[in-house]
């Protein structure tokens, strides 16, 4: 993205960022989407969700703020880039009972699949689940 933003090159670029869920964990994106305007005041919304539903006048305040748009640019050159080469049959192992604790909302049923936390990764050792 240039110095100057059409509204291609932002919503291009904003996109990508969305697209990428490094967004997440990155200030300079979640900062950036803090500060779009949210559809009918739903910020909760994913970002990809609210760009689609940008107003002309939305667009027209995103492209005049200079500061949104280095936050993009900054957003942009922060996405991570794969690692993998052509041919490379890597597989990443998410594994969500890391981010489940106690103090988070859940149901008897949530709790009673939460995966058995193991060091062995899942193709070398069978899913078991707490009962």
């Amino acid at each position: 993205m240039q110095e100057t933003t059409s509204r291609y090159e932002l919503e291009s670029t904003l996109l990508q960022i969305a697209g990428n869920y490094s967004w997440t964990w990155d200030m300079s994106a979640r900062e950036l989407f803090e500060r779009m305007p949210a559809m009918n005041g739903d910020a909760a919304l994913h970002p990809a969700e609210r760009i689609k539903h940008l107003t002309e006048d939305d667009w027209a305040g995103l492209i005049a703020d200079n500061e949104f748009s280095k936050l993009a640019r900054l957003a942009y050159s922060r996405i991570p880039t794969p690692v993998a080469t052509k041919g490379d049959s890597t597989i990443a192992y998410f594994s969500p009972e890391f981010g489940v604790s106690g103090c988070s909302p859940s149901t008897p049923a949530a709790s009673a699949c939460s995966p058995v936390i193991t060091s062995k990764p899942p193709a070398t050792y069978g899913c078991q689940w707490l009962q």
